[in-house]
C-alpha cells in the first residue's frame, strides 16, 4: 500500500461522514463547503488541508489554511501532527489567521511601499497612543448629528461604501458609525507616513498592496496557488477583496463556512458574502449538514421548524 492510500485509510479510520469524505477528497480545487452548526467545519477543513498538502502537484509554492481564531489554528496544528504529517506545518505551507497571513506576507515585506518608508511600519498600539501626542495620531471627525471631535486616528476603520471608501468609528456597542473625516488626508495614510498602522488599517493596507501593486499580487498568488478559508462567513470586506485579488491572479480558493453563523458583522463581515462569491466565481456548493452537537430528536425539531430536510443530528461529538 502506497503512502497516498495509507493516508486515505488513516483519514477514513477517523469515521468522517459521507459529506465530510466528499469534501476532503474532492478533486476540485475550488468549492464552497456550506456547513450547518456543529457539522465539523474545522475538522473537515483540516483533513482537506492534510490531503491536499500530502498530494501537492504544484512545482512551486505551498498550501495556506486560514481561519479567524487561534483556537482553530491550534486544532489544525494538533490534528496534522496526530496523523504523522508534521512536515506539512512548515514552509512552504502556512497555517494561521487571516490577519497573520496579511501581516506576514504583505505588511512585513511590503508595508513600507505606499509612502516610501525606509523600513517596515509598526503596529500602532494603545501604548503608542498614550506616548505619542503628535497631530498624526489625532483626526477631527464629524458625526451624523453635526458633532465634531478629535479621535485617535488608528481607530478610524476604512469601509467600503457606495463604491468608495468611507470611515467608521466604533460606538459604545462596538458597532461602527459612519463619520465624516475633516482632515485633508486619509487617516490610514496619515498614520502610515508616521511609520505606523493600526489593527483597523491592516486589512485595508493588505488590499491596497494587492490592488495597487499587481506584481506583489502575482508573487503571493504564485507563493500560494491554493488557499483554504475556514469560517469564511466571518471574512471582513477588505479580506474578501484580498481573496478576490489573489484569485484573479491565479490562486484557487476553497471557502468553508455557514452564512447563518456570521458573528463578526460588527467588523464588517457580510453574512451573504459566501453565496455571492459562489455565484460570482461559478464554483460548486457542497453540503455539510449532519450536526454532532445535538441528538436526532432536536435535529428533527429543527427540520420541522425550518423546513430544512437535509439537516440531521447525532449524539456523538466530532
Amino acid at each position: 500500500m502506497g503512502q497516498t492510500e495509507q493516508l486515505r485509510q488513516q483519514i477514513l479510520s477517523q469515521d468522517p461522514t459521507d459529506q465530510q469524505r466528499d469534501a476532503i477528497f474532492a478533486e476540485e480545487l475550488e468549492f464552497l463547503l456550506r456547513a450547518s452548526p456543529g457539522s465539523g467545519k474545522t475538522w473537515t477543513s483540516c483533513r482537506r488541508f492534510i490531503w491536499r498538502g500530502a498530494n501537492w502537484h504544484h512545482k512551486v509554492g505551498g498550501l495556506a489554511l486560514l481561519s479567524f481564531t487561534n483556537t482553530a489554528i491550534r486544532e489544525f496544528n494538533e490534528a496534522t501532527i496526530k496523523v504523522g504529517r508534521r512536515d506539512l506545518l512548515s514552509e512552504p505551507n502556512f497555517i494561521g489567521t487571516l490577519d497573520s497571513f496579511i501581516e506576514r506576507f504583505l505588511i512585513t515585506p511590503f508595508g513600507h511601499l505606499p509612502v516610501h518608508l525606509s523600513k517596515r511600519p509598526k503596529l500602532f498600539t494603545d501604548a503608542h497612543a498614550a506616548r505619542l501626542k503628535g497631530g498624526a495620531f489625532s483626526t477631527l471627525i464629524e458625526f451624523g448629528n453635526g458633532t465634531k471631535m478629535p479621535v485617535e486616528t488608528g481607530k478610524l476603520t476604512p469601509i467600503i461604501k457606495d463604491g468608495g471608501i468611507a470611515y467608521g468609528f466604533p460606538g459604545m456597542n462596538g458597532q461602527l458609525s459612519v463619520v465624516k473625516v475633516l482632515s485633508k488626508e486619509a487617516p490610514p495614510l496619515t498614520l502610515l507616513k508616521s511609520g505606523y498602522y493600526s489593527h483597523e488599517h491592516r486589512k485595508f493596507w493588505g488590499y491596497y498592496l494587492l490592488k495597487k501593486r499587481p506584481d506583489i499580487c502575482r508573487i503571493l498568488a504564485r507563493r500560494f496557488p491554493e488557499i483554504i478559508v475556514d469560517e469564511a462567513q466571518d471574512t471582513n470586506e477588505w479580506l474578501l477583496e484580498c481573496l478576490k485579488a489573489l484569485r484573479n491572479a491565479g490562486t484557487k480558493i476553497t471557502l468553508v463556512g455557514d452564512p447563518d453563523q456570521c458573528i463578526y458583522e460588527y467588523s464588517r463581515a457580510a453574512p451573504d458574502s459566501l453565496v455571492t462569491l459562489k455565484t460570482a466565481w461559478g464554483i460548486r456548493e457542497l453540503p455539510l449538514s449532519k450536526s454532532f452537537r445535538c441528538n436526532d430528536q432536536i435535529a428533527a425539531a429543527v427540520r420541522m421548524v425550518s423546513g430544512n430536510t437535509a439537516f440531521t443530528g447525532s449524539g456523538s461529538p466530532r
